[in-house]
C-alpha cells in the first residue's frame, strides 16, 4: 500500500483565494510576454487540480544527497527510473538517497546528466512501483505553451523532504520562451522542489522545475520535449 489518499475537496475560501492569485499570477505572465491567454473555468479548474493532484504527488520523490542537497524528482518508469535536476548532484558521482512513494529510503545512481538542460535520468536501485504512480509523458496533441499562457500543476518537496507529508500541489500559469523553449510559469518553487515535476491540466508531465528567478515571481522549467530530444529512448518508456 501506498498510503495515498484522495484530494480532499478544497474549502471554498480557499478556492476564493486560488482563483484571485492566479489571475493576479496570469496578469503577471501576459505582461512578461505578450501571447494570447486560455480562458479558464474554475469550477473545471478546481475538479481538474483535484483529478491529477493524486498524479502528481505520487509519482514526485524526495531526493537527499551526502553533501545535504535536497530536491526532488518524479517517477517515469515502473521500474524505478526517475527524472530530476542535475545541479542536485555536484559530479554524478556522489552519493544520495531517494525518499519513494512508498515513504521507504533507497539509493539512487545517477544514469545521465545534462549540465546543458539541467536534468539527470536517476535509477532507484530496487524499486517497482504500480502503473499509477508512473507520471506519463505530455501527449502530442495536448495543448502547447507556444504563443499562448496555460494553466499548469507543479509539485515538489518543497524546503526539503519530510517523513510522512505528501508533497503539495500548486498551481500557477506560464508559457514556453521562444528563445530557448524553457518553459516559465508562476508556481511557486523553493530549492527542494528542484527536479520536481510540471504538469498540464491533463496530468501529464510537460517539465522538470530548474530555478526561481531572482525577483521570486517565475519559475524555469526544462520541458519534456528537450529532455526526449536528447534522450530519445526514453519514449520507448511510455
Amino acid at each position: 500500500m501506498l498510503g495515498l489518499e484522495p484530494m480532499v475537496r478544497l474549502p471554498q475560501f480557499s478556492l476564493i483565494v486560488v482563483c484571485v492569485l492566479s489571475v493576479w499570477m496570469a496578469g503577471k505572465a501576459q505582461e512578461k510576454k505578450k501571447s494570447t491567454p486560455v480562458p479558464v473555468k474554475w469550477e473545471v479548474l478546481q475538479k481538474t487540480l483535484q483529478q491529477h493532484s493524486k498524479t502528481a504527488m505520487s509519482s514526485c520523490v524526495g531526493i537527499r544527497t551526502e553533501s545535504k542537497r535536497q530536491g526532488s524528482g518524479v517517477l517515469i518508469s515502473r521500474s524505478g527510473l526517475l527524472l530530476t535536476a542535475a545541479h542536485l548532484f555536484a559530479d554524478g558521482k556522489e552519493k544520495f538517497e531517494v525518499y519513494c512513494p512508498d515513504q521507504i529510503f533507497r539509493q539512487g545512481e545517477v544514469l545521465r546528466m545534462s549540465a546543458d538542460l539541467d536534468v539527470a535520468l536517476v535509477q532507484v536501485k530496487g524499486l517497482v512501483v504500480p502503473e499509477v504512480t508512473v507520471a506519463r509523458f505530455q501527449s502530442a496533441n495536448a495543448p502547447r505553451a507556444e504563443g499562448s499562457v496555460l494553466p499548469f500543476i507543479a509539485s515538489g518537496h518543497a524546503s526539503g523532504y519530510r517523513f510522512g507529508p505528501r508533497p503539495p500541489v500548486r498551481i500557477g500559469f506560464g508559457f514556453e520562451r521562444p528563445d530557448d523553449g524553457i518553459l516559465e510559469t508562476s508556481c511557486r518553487i523553493t530549492a527542494g522542489d528542484s527536479g520536481g515535476p510540471l504538469f498540464n491540466l491533463q496530468g501529464e508531465l510537460c517539465g522538470i522545475h530548474r530555478s526561481m528567478d531572482s525577483g521570486g515571481e517565475f519559475a524555469s522549467h526544462v520541458s519534456i520535449e528537450q529532455i526526449l530530444s536528447i534522450w530519445p529512448e526514453l519514449r520507448e518508456l511510455q
